[in-house]
């Protein structure tokens, strides 16, 4: 006990004499670290709600000891952020832990060679006042996720079925099934199918093998992936996954009728869409934003143009311009399209994902100006 005591008071006394380089910049920059008591992430990670860091640097996470204490360096997950504020930092463990779990995340800074992680060494603890930032948390395990699917009747665009959100306790398999005449569920009568994994999937883009008839009863329906891993099995080891007794499906209607386009009064007349097309549309859901990214579910554009964010005003309404992300997106339907903001927004904050034209100078973005929003009924 003697010897553990003296080791811990070793390293302790190390962290406190080499954080004189972090209490430099400590003083000006205010750096903070916010971390709640949290169940474990599906991913095997936690999260940081914020962080503020005076310069680049790492956010870590050691262990505890027996009694509670930090284990140092005892560091089980590391990853970095840049200089300033970033919210909402996750951080996957090493290992797999045993929970309950109390945690310690901690922020360090990058000073060695950058990009590698150096401690002990050169990347030492951040210190504010002669304090280490860094805030304990208890770890708790997540508490399995009730497997569920939605979906609504809507009209195939690409001849593809949207579930708008799927939750599963393990890997598996959303998939469409055919109805009989009499509109029951035809089995197996598959003729879609994609993988989702464990956890929660929004706009899940199903392609079907077939063209189905206007107003077809279609079946999403939710399997596990049992026998071979990534191989579909059904009738097989893929069987559908039940919840207290009932399986998770959703019947809908298809409608393929292809609706005309509301072409914009701003549409150059070459950009004029044809009338054959799906009508532009835009679909997104409430997220968590990663790396300051916002994910659009789906877009359907009948010319190439812009997929733009828009920040709101105090009272929610859009703010314009007020543009703080934008990229390209071509003709055509795109699935999953990635907007970088360019700047970090407050958490909860309210966004606008909004599509619009690329019609003047092609490949600039030019709002205000040639490149409208595109607009459908008025």
């Amino acid at each position: 006990m003697i010897t553990r005591v003296k080791a811990f008071g070793t390293v302790l006394a190390l962290l406190m004499g080499l954080v004189s380089f972090g209490t430099a910049f400590a003083q000006s920059s205010a750096p903070a670290l916010t971390a709640a008591d949290q169940a474990l992430g599906a991913d095997n990670s936690v999260m940081v709600s914020s962080v503020t860091a005076a310069q680049d640097g790492w956010l870590v996470v050691h262990e505890s000891q027996a009694d509670g204490t930090i284990v140092l360096p005892g560091i089980i997950g590391k990853t970095q952020v840049k200089a300033g504020e970033t919210k909402n930092v996750m951080i996957k463990l090493d290992k797999t832990i045993t929970t309950p779990a109390k945690l310690w995340p901690m922020l360090h800074i990058d000073a060695g060679q950058i990009g590698t992680y150096e401690f002990p060494g050169a990347d030492t603890p951040v210190t504010v006042n002669g304090q280490i930032v860094m805030q304990p948390i208890s770890v708790t395990t997540a508490a399995a996720a009730k497997d569920s699917l939605v979906a609504k009747d809507q009209t195939l665009n690409d001849n593809s079925v949207m579930v708008d959100d799927v939750m599963a306790s393990v890997d598996g398999w959303v998939v469409v099934h055919e109805s009989n005449a009499d509109g029951t569920i035809l089995l197996p009568g598959i003729i879609g199918k994609t993988q989702v994994k464990a956890g929660e999937t929004k706009n899940l883009m199903i392609k079907l093998d077939k063209q189905v008839a206007n107003g077809a009863k279609l079946w999403p329906m939710l399997h596990i992936d049992a026998g071979q891993i990534g191989v579909y099995e059904f009738p097989g080891a893929d069987t559908p996954v039940t919840v207290n007794g009932q399986i998770v499906m959703q019947p809908i209607i298809a409608s393929t009728t292809a609706q005309a386009v509301a072409t914009p009064a701003a549409y150059p007349t070459a950009a004029a869409a044809p009338a054959t097309m799906a009508e532009d549309s835009l679909t997104a859901g409430d997220q968590t934003i990663k790396n300051d990214t916002v994910v659009v579910g789906m877009v359907v554009a009948t010319v190439d143009g812009w997929v733009v964010v828009h920040e709101s005003n105090a009272d929610g309404t859009i703010v314009l311009p007020g543009i703080i992300g934008k990229t390209q997106v071509k003709a055509g339907m795109t699935h999953n399209v990635e907007i970088k903001l360019d700047k970090q927004v407050a958490n909860g904050a309210k966004l606008w994902p909004m599509l619009h034209i690329d019609a003047g100078q092609i490949g600039t973005y030019e709002f205000p100006g040639a490149d409208t929003p595109v607009t459908v009924n008025g």
